[in-house]
């Protein structure tokens, strides 16, 4: 019962320690600030920009033309 309950916390850790940053660095993606430090706002500036980017959306499009053809 006790190893039952120490490995599902132990578990339970790891996949803290996996998720949250992801988590926090999507909440943080939304932040009108350019650092992470101190919230400003919402704002979806960032991905604004990402879809104008011309240079780095040909560059997704290259990485997923070779993906394709080397599958």
């Amino acid at each position: 019962m006790i190893g039952r309950l120490l490995r599902g916390g132990f578990m339970t850790a790891i996949y803290a320690y996996l998720y949250i940053p992801i988590i926090i660095l999507i909440v943080n993606s939304f932040n009108s600030s350019r650092f992470g430090i101190n919230w400003q706002g919402f704002t979806t500036k960032w991905y604004e920009l990402l879809v104008n980017n011309d240079s780095l959306l040909q560059a997704a499009q290259h990485s997923l033309t070779m993906a394709i053809f080397s599958a």
